[in-house]
């Protein structure tokens, strides 16, 4: 028979409350319920929440954990405090100071405020001069984030076990259309480096790389560093068949 002597998970009321007037699917509350269970419940603000974990312990299939899991984040309502790595998964908490008025309740293709509040917008339709104005989307920000993150650790020499406040500042900054940009960098920074017959052999941070003007920037197209490392590989490589083709070469008057 469950007793409190067992364990038991202290929330607040209000929040109780707020929730359970929210119009949300079973699988996104039980989800919150499994958030609340392995932070609230063991006196910690954050958890580690990996997606099969929470399939197993909720019931729900995995790809509708990860779908639901990006609208909770969308909504506000869980946030991601630290984001995975190689070896831990992503870091989620229960943010328990959103507005219930404020929060944007997503359904398929109609996204809303809870009703009773003042402003309701579906798509296609105008904004009500009361509602807020929504920020870039959270749900494509985190995943960009996540995104560039684990491409970094996957090219660059330097890895990193965790997302620092350095990191997670800069990574926020991107836009989601300059990952991509980022990204054709780090795979030339990683091209210049891992080439042995090149002099250059810094070794950046991921946060240093995106902020300092000499960094992802130096490898765009037009980047001082990719300027200065394609002509001299394109020579190094002419020099090097030229080397090889004379050496395979026959003497002149031999047959």
């Amino acid at each position: 028979m469950p007793q409190l002597e067992n364990g038991y998970t202290r929330i607040a009321n209000e929040i109780l409350e707020k929730v359970y007037r929210m119009k949300l699917s079973g699988s996104k509350l039980r989800i919150i319920l499994v958030v609340w269970r392995y932070t609230y419940g063991f006196n910690r603000k954050s958890t580690d929440l990996a997606i099969s974990f929470i399939a197993e312990a909720t019931g729900v299939h995995k790809q509708q954990v990860k779908s639901e899991l990006k609208e909770l984040i969308e909504m506000e309502l869980l946030t991601v405090t630290k984001f995975p790595t190689f070896n831990s998964s992503r870091e989620l908490s229960f943010n328990k100071n959103f507005k219930y008025e404020e929060v944007k309740i997503v359904t398929g293709s109609k996204v809303s405020t809870p009703t009773g509040s003042k402003n309701t917008t579906t798509t296609g339709s105008k904004s009500t001069t009361q509602e807020r104005q929504p920020k870039e989307n959270t749900k494509d920000s985190v995943q960009k984030n996540i995104d560039l993150f684990e491409y970094w650790n996957s090219k660059a020499p330097h890895k990193h076990k965790d997302v620092t406040n350095d990191i997670s500042k800069q990574l926020n900054l991107l836009t989601v259309n300059a990952v991509e940009v980022v990204k054709l960098s780090i795979d030339r920074y990683c091209l210049a480096y891992n080439d042995k017959k090149h002099y250059y052999d810094h070794k950046w941070t991921l946060d240093k790389f995106i902020k300092q003007a000499n960094g992802y920037k130096s490898w765009t197209d037009d980047g001082s560093l990719w300027v200065d490392y394609t002509p001299s590989n394109i020579v190094k490589k002419t020099k090097s068949d030229v080397i090889k083709i004379n050496r395979n070469a026959p003497i002149r008057g031999q047959a």
